[in-house]
């Protein structure tokens, strides 16, 4: 009778009470790991993102740097039969400055050190590059990739104008509010820069 007693009591099986709260702790257990699975996911997609745009934001300023910093004076064309078209020569000397001219048509304007007028403007949210020669052939390309998107921008030129006798070294300031369009839950990001031209008279 004692070893039938033995044998009934490990036959015995967890009650409706244990299986509930066994269970509702494992359930506890994988919400959390998955919850601090898919953090780690977001602040991974995150770093990944930033990343890309401050690559593809640091090529861009490269370029500008590079070709703002050895900048050529602009001049005034008699010979140009369309100066607006060429969005270098003067076309006032009382209102065009003597290196750096920017506006919302033109966008950002300026002789390099080829003598070639380059235009730098903002276009399907994308930062373009345009180089006019001499003798009007030109080329446009975008500067950031794809996945960068320039959501806003603005260009502040100090410099002497045209006419005037020179007391300032120019220079630039571009402030440009970009986001990455990998990740649609980043915030924009405010970039702001300052360039010194080299030219002096």
């Amino acid at each position: 009778m004692i070893g039938d007693k033995k044998i009934k009591n490990n036959q015995s099986g967890f009650s409706l009470l244990e299986m509930l709260v066994a269970t509702s702790i494992f359930v506890v257990v994988i919400v959390m790991v998955l919850s601090i699975f898919q953090n780690s996911i977001m602040i991974q997609r995150n770093a990944i993102a930033v990343q890309g745009l401050q690559e593809g934001i640091r090529y861009a300023m490269e370029v500008i740097s590079k070709e703002v910093r050895s900048a050529n004076a602009n001049w005034v064309d008699e010979y140009d039969p369309d100066p607006t078209a060429r969005n270098c020569s003067i076309v006032s000397p009382d209102t065009e400055n003597k290196v750096f001219n920017f506006d919302i048509t033109n966008g950002f304007y300026f002789r390099n050190r080829l003598n070639e007028c380059v235009r730098y403007t903002v276009e399907t949210n994308r930062l373009m590059i345009e180089r006019i020669n001499s003798v009007g052939d030109s080329v446009k390309l975008p500067i950031t990739p794809v996945d960068i998107e320039i959501s806003d921008w603005n260009v502040a030129v100090d410099d002497d104008l045209h006419n005037t006798t020179h007391t300032k070294q120019p220079n630039v300031t571009f402030v440009f509010d970009i986001k990455s369009k990998k990740w649609d839950g980043m915030n924009d990001i405010k970039l702001q820069t300052s360039i010194t031209s080299r030219h002096y008279e």
